[in-house]
């Protein structure tokens, strides 16, 4: 039988709640699509988007090509520490054709990893 102070009432009530809880969170993410899906068709556009070969940087040098930026209007040409180190968030770095002709990028490069802090600066005690 029920306890005098209402205590069998709560655990009920609290199970029904977690109940409803779980089956809104099923709902849930049934409905909304994963973020990481949208991220990969971001990346895979964004490479698709092709720089014009009149803009290709020349051999030992690279250039900062910035989204939604007309290709007149991109960056000049630079060596690739430089551009690398200095890429907004909103750009990328398009390193010197290949002999196919196509922009390639060297190997073990990452171009959207977060830089070192180089600073010598003490962190604040």
């Amino acid at each position: 039988m029920g306890d005098p102070c209402g205590h069998m009432r709560f655990r009920t009530g609290y199970a029904r709640g977690m109940t409803r809880l779980a089956v809104f969170l099923l709902i849930l993410t049934v409905l909304v699509p994963a973020r990481g899906t949208a991220q990969t068709a971001k990346e895979k556009e964004k490479q698709k988007e092709a720089v014009p070969k009149a803009y290709l940087p020349p051999a030992g040098m690279c250039r900062i090509w910035v989204d939604n930026v007309p290709a007149a209007r991109q960056p000049a040409p630079t060596n690739c520490a430089t551009a690398i180190r200095n890429r907004p968030p909103n750009a990328r770095v398009i390193f010197p054709a290949g002999k196919d002709g196509r922009s390639a990028q060297p190997k073990g490069a990452a171009p959207n990893l977060p830089r070192k802090d180089t600073s010598k600066r003490k962190p604040p005690a």
